[in-house]
């Protein structure tokens, strides 16, 4: 046994070796042969990740840090690593109390290691590592596998979402973390991602994903510096999770989260959308993104964080962009055969396609307004828009209808300009019409206006609504030759079934007091001639339009 002078004159014991199979079963020994945290005997599992090493037994967990500097955490020394158990354990007694349990030393002991104190009458031995010792949650429970049973029942996803409700609000916040959420910070975040991320070009995404993937993180931050300069002075920058996958949460019982990001503080610091971003993602990437947008519903609903769907795809697209380059780190492991490596590769890929998918939700919302004279087919093609964009359309027949108490077709002769028609009523309808849409712009999401827009300060309107927002705004005048529309009015008519008034007898009157379009800039007005079936003409103007993809597909 080497003496205690010996070992107290060593600046540094040598790092357990984690690619050594004889230093690896000396650690195992002595976690079998431990005093403390027993349970009952059998074998104990190993795990490797790439910063950690992890052993697993029937109730236990002990988790040693790998002795390596990966950039965004540094283990080399046996202090550093230490200190990270010590924060490890602190820091997630906020979402798991009583899953962590302590810090253990291990010890140098007669040419093998001994874990926890020393024995009595005997030198305790160098210390040559820590490890935090955990309780072993059930794997069942863990969300990701609940996910995969298709096991989440309402009450659970509630219970979590006011779990991390109420962690956000009482985390950690204040001047100091304020800047991690500031456009600054953000950008740097960004740019390392996109430093570590490009060797794996050609290899794990193409130049082509990589290139959309910045493009739209580079628009996003121009058009979003208020939006976190306002998510500061709002003070929803907290020292939050920084890892919020589902395989870090337990749904036994009472919600439990765990392992937060420990070595790297600026990685938990952020905002808190970026931290439910994390969670949103997982789940979509998971198959699940009707989850991801029960979870954000309920999360904006109770905490009152009306902005947090113009944050998310931004969030998302650097969550899934992280996953993606720390699963592609490991292609780098020599030690991996092809099959795990193609595996590897494989499942980096999948993040940085998920990681496109959220870029292209992060473009600047549309407002589509598809107007024009009555029986031109507004309607019908605003409807077929709003079912192959998955963006909901709001009809001023239906609005208007709504607001005079009157359900399905009336069939009324209503003369022009009177009745429901009147300049006051009009005026109403137009109001309830733009607050849906206002809503929708104010979520980051595309709306379509279906209206005849016949004067130009409801088009006006409209448009200051779009720069509002920072959304683009686009009309689609709907135009057919006289007597085809005169044809469809009298149909309608007959059969008695749409909801607008309009008919032939008043066409002519309308037609004759339709402003025409030219207040509109170049690119923003267009003529649709509606000849063709709206759901063809709809393929064909979805194709020139651009519009963002629904967050999580969403429809409504």
């Amino acid at each position: 046994m080497v003496s205690r002078a010996v070992l107290s004159n060593r600046a540094e014991p040598p790092p357990i070796d984690w690619l050594d199979p004889d230093d690896v079963q000396r650690v195992r020994a002595a976690l079998q042969a431990r005093t403390v945290y027993r349970d009952e005997a059998g074998p104990i599992e190993l795990v490797q990740t790439h910063i950690s090493s992890v052993f697993l037994t029937s109730r236990h967990v002990f988790k040693f840090k790998r002795p390596l500097d990966v950039g965004f955490a540094d283990f080399r020394t046996l202090a550093q690593r230490a200190r990270a158990c010590r924060a490890e354990v602190d820091l997630n007694r906020r979402l798991a109390p009583g899953v962590y349990l302590d810090v253990l030393a291990l010890h140098a002991d007669d040419g093998g290691y001994r874990l926890g104190e020393g024995r009595a009458g005997m030198a305790d031995g160098m210390v040559v590592d820590h490890c935090v010792v955990m309780q072993r949650l059930p794997s069942e429970d863990m969300l990701d596998q609940r996910v995969s049973r298709g096991d989440v029942p309402p009450q659970a996803l509630e219970a979590l979402v006011a779990r991390l409700v109420d962690f956000h609000r009482t985390a950690a916040g204040g001047p100091k973390l304020a800047r991690f959420g500031g456009p600054a910070v953000v950008r740097e975040n960004w740019e390392e991602n996109f430093r570590q991320t490009e060797p794996f070009v050609g290899e794990a995404l193409s130049r082509e994903t990589f290139q959309r993937i910045r493009a739209a993180v580079e628009d996003w931050l121009a058009r979003g510096h208020s939006l976190l300069e306002a998510r500061i002075a709002g003070g929803y920058v907290r020292d939050g999770h920084g890892d919020l996958r589902c395989e870090h949460i337990c749904l036994d019982g009472e919600v439990k989260i765990i392992d937060c990001i420990e070595f790297n503080d600026r990685f938990r610091y952020g905002d808190v959308a970026s931290d439910l971003a994390f969670l949103l993602m997982d789940l979509t990437a998971l198959g699940r993104p009707d989850l991801a947008r029960t979870v954000l519903e309920r999360y904006a609903a109770l905490s009152g964080d009306a902005m947090l769907p113009r944050l998310v795809p931004f969030y998302a697209c650097y969550r899934a962009t992280v996953r993606g380059k720390v699963t592609a780190f490991k292609l780098r492991d020599r030690n991996l055969g092809p099959e795990r490596l193609s595996a590897l590769r494989e499942r980096a890929a999948a993040f940085f396609r998920l990681a496109e998918r959220f870029a292209a939700q992060m473009a600047p919302p549309v407002l589509v307004l598809v107007g024009g004279l009555m029986g031109t087919g507004k309607t019908a093609l605003a409807q077929a828009l709003a079912a192959r964009a998955g963006v909901p359309a709001h009809s001023s027949d239906a609005l208007r209808k709504q607001l005079a108490g009157e359900q399905g077709a009336s069939g009324a002769a209503t003369d022009f300009g009177a009745g429901i028609y009147t300049p006051v009523w009009n005026a109403r309808t137009y109001e309830a019409l733009f607050a849906r849409a206002e809503a929708a712009l104010r979520a980051g999401q595309s709306a379509i206006l279906d209206a005849s827009f016949s004067h130009r300060a409801d088009r006006e309107a409209a448009r200051a609504m779009a720069a509002r927002h920072g959304a683009r705004l686009v009309l689609l005048e709907c135009t057919l030759d006289a007597a085809r529309t005169r044809e469809r009015l009298r149909r309608r008519t007959r059969e008695g079934t749409s909801l607008s008034d309009g008919r032939e007898a008043i066409y002519d009157r309308q037609r004759a007091a339709y402003e025409p379009v030219t207040e509109l800039p170049p690119g923003t007005h267009r003529i649709v001639v509606t000849e063709r079936a709206p759901d063809a003409l709809a393929a064909e103007l979805l194709a020139q339009l651009d519009l963002p993809p629904p967050l999580f597909g969403a429809a409504g």
